[in-house]
């Protein structure tokens, strides 16, 4: 390859790298173009081959070297023009199809679906931090019970209860008796 062809792939390297040129893809193809003025630069690599190529306005190749060329081409900062070749094209590639860009807007959408479900859990949780979730409110049981003792004194408790709501110790035996593993209430009467 010639001296010139070397240093111009050296510098559209540097340039790539720095993201201070901006690679537009060739349609139908997996290379990559960039116009600088009248002249059209195009690299083309995957596993099998690479390739560079420099045009004018009107389509003709002033200069082109494959991969036999690029692979035996060292450059001043060390590996091969073929080296520069692959990481070039691998840049574009990532540049002219957007796969930054996408990469961003997908963890931008990652983390508002976690900054979602940060919200949502705060508002599920209970206000009353003493009660489990989902569990009715103690208090309000308590007067509806109060209220029905009042209307109606001693339905509220059991046969054999005790005024405090405890079985005596006579029924709470007969009591357990007529209880089963079929009939864990009692027996039928």
């Amino acid at each position: 390859m010639h001296e010139q062809t070397l240093a111009l792939l050296e510098r559209l390297l540097a340039a790539t790298r720095e993201n201070r040129i901006q690679w537009s893809e060739v349609t139908g193809k997996t290379a990559f173009s960039y116009r600088a003025g009248d002249y059209v630069l195009v690299i083309d690599a995957n596993n099998a081959r690479a390739s560079f190529r420099l045009s004018d306005g009107h389509g003709r190749t002033l200069d082109e070297a494959d991969e036999s060329d690029l692979n035996s081409a060292p450059l001043a900062f060390g590996g091969t023009a073929l080296d520069a070749v692959h990481e070039m094209h691998a840049v574009a590639k990532r540049q002219a199809i957007g796969t930054d860009t996408a990469i961003a807007s997908v963890m931008e959408h990652l983390q508002s679906l976690e900054s979602t479900k940060g919200g949502a859990k705060n508002e599920a949780e209970p206000k009353d931090h003493d009660q489990a979730p989902g569990a009715a409110p103690q208090q309000a049981a308590a007067p509806e019970q109060a209220q029905a003792e009042q209307a109606h004194p001693g339905e509220g408790k059991g046969a054999g209860e005790a005024e405090g709501g405890e079985p005596s110790a006579e029924t709470d035996t007969a009591h357990k008796k007529r209880r089963s593993l079929f009939h864990p209430f009692g027996g039928k009467k």
